[in-house]
């Protein structure tokens, strides 16, 4: 289920980050340790401000229904095969995601993110208000794919 999770949440942030026209964004497996990988974004930022880039190290462990991933910005020179003006930010945090007991005959879990960011300079609020969205959309995303409520109200109703 951890390797999993893991997949998804790259698989779909690939997606998104295509969809947000951001410029670049590379994920790098450990062959040695395969509950690692690092990732390298490119977020596009508006005129006249640099692109912003973030190189982070995620490492994922799973314990009795419990995954947790933790991030952490890394110095890695990163190439994407063009030259790009961009200026380095930081992150760190975690994801945990636990199940929860069933109810109605249906699994449940909880999703907790934490997490830091240094944009690496000054950007305007305006800016930061319209891009913190984008942060927490693969949160939403996730919880549309997995969502059961509707099976798990009928269960509840036939309770009734």
């Amino acid at each position: 289920v951890a390797a999993w999770a893991f997949d998804y949440c790259s698989i779909e942030r690939m997606r998104v980050s295509g969809e947000e026209g951001n410029p670049a964004r590379l994920e790098q497996r450990e062959l040695r340790r395969p509950n690692e990988n690092t990732v390298a974004t490119v977020k596009k930022m508006p005129f006249p401000l640099d692109n912003r880039e973030f190189v982070a190290r995620q490492i994922w462990e799973s314990k009795e229904g419990k995954v947790t991933v933790v991030f952490e910005s890394t110095d890695g020179e990163i190439d994407y095969g063009t030259k790009m003006r961009t200026t380095r930010g930081l992150i760190r945090g975690l994801y945990v995601m636990e199940d929860l007991p069933i109810r109605s005959g249906a699994k449940q879990c909880r999703v907790t993110l934490v997490q830091q960011l240094d944009a690496g300079g000054v950007i305007p609020r305006w800016v930061v208000d319209k891009k913190i969205p984008n942060a927490l959309l693969i949160l939403h995303d996730a919880m549309e794919e997995f969502r059961l409520d509707d099976r798990i109200d009928a269960a509840d109703r036939e309770d009734l």
